[in-house]
């Protein structure tokens, strides 16, 4: 689990929508519905010049919702661990593409292609056999991968 930026023994409950930080239940405020930092909130309110009424933010369990986008503001888009660890069942990177990590899903299935066609070639040799274990041990990482990656964005975690 993350961490709050303030206080680093304390876990992290969300991160604001303003400021992208990770904060606990003592550094988190929930203005107009969005979650924010009292840092950003008390730049909110003197900005506003008039302060919406503030509450402590009640976190709920794997609940991170996405928030109207405003400028400089990540909207943290719902994603499916199922769907992303099938889609790599079927093409090792497209679970992580689907997530938005195109380049990492790029790379797995590269090296996946790389992968069969040394072992391909190895195979002449008869030390293909050995390496026939190597894309398989990959595509099941890219599975695996791509179902945690999916959780920890639903959870509004860095990734």
């Amino acid at each position: 689990m993350t961490k709050c930026y303030m206080h680093s023994e304390a876990d992290s409950v969300g991160v604001c929508t303003r400021c992208g930080k990770n904060v606990c239940a003592q550094c988190s405020i929930e203005l107009n519905g969005k979650l924010v930092c009292k840092t950003c909130a008390e730049g909110m309110i003197a900005s506003s010049q008039t302060p919406p009424p503030a509450q402590p933010y009640v976190a709920q369990p794997y609940a991170a919702q996405p928030y109207a986008a405003q400028p400089g503001v990540v909207v943290v888009k719902h994603k499916e661990p199922i769907l992303s660890a099938i889609l790599s069942l079927f093409i090792p990177g497209l679970g992580q593409v689907y997530n938005g990590q195109v380049m990492k899903g790029i790379i797995i299935l590269a090296l996946y292609v790389g992968l069969w066609a040394v072992s391909g070639m190895l195979m002449f040799v008869l030390i293909g056999f050995c390496t026939m274990l190597l894309p398989v041990v990959l595509w099941l990482y890219a599975i695996y991968d791509a179902y945690v990656v999916a959780g920890r964005i639903n959870r509004g975690e860095r990734v």
